[in-house]
């Protein structure tokens, strides 16, 4: 029978990361090229960097910066043609090991002709109804 001692140090601990998160997942319809829907964040047990890559092809969202996930230039989200979107996103340490996760990116819908009233120096009362409003001064 033959033995063997060996050791193990606390930075010994190998795997993938094990939290794996994004800050927000709305964004408003409309939204310009490289506006924020949120930061990812993801922890490796070992202490090391996490670097993330959008899975698959995306023509909606790409990761800037390091960790945000941003829209790509040439995208329109459209809140009336989809309410939500998918992006799956891998997050990869130092050793090669990964986790992978896919987010629901909400759509907020936003007014599409919104209503500008313009006032006067008076006192001015603006009138709200259903259908539209008026500004009376």
């Amino acid at each position: 029978v033959r033995t063997r001692a060996f050791a193990l140090e606390p930075g010994d601990r190998s795997g993938p990361p094990d939290t794996f998160f994004m800050s927000d997942y709305r964004i408003a319809e409309g939204a310009v090229a490289g506006t924020e829907v949120g930061r990812l964040f993801a922890r490796d047990p070992d202490g090391g960097a996490v670097t993330f890559a959008i899975m698959g092809q995306s023509t909606l969202f790409e990761i800037a910066d390091g960790n945000r996930l941003v829209t790509r230039a040439g995208s329109y989200l459209d809140y009336e043609t989809s309410r939500s979107h998918t992006v799956t996103v891998r997050a990869t340490d130092a050793a090669g090991e990964s986790l992978t996760r896919t987010f629901v990116i909400y759509v907020d819908d936003v007014p599409d002709n919104p209503i500008s009233q313009t006032g006067t120096a008076g006192d001015d009362v603006l009138v709200a109804a259903p259908t539209g409003g008026a500004l009376y001064g």
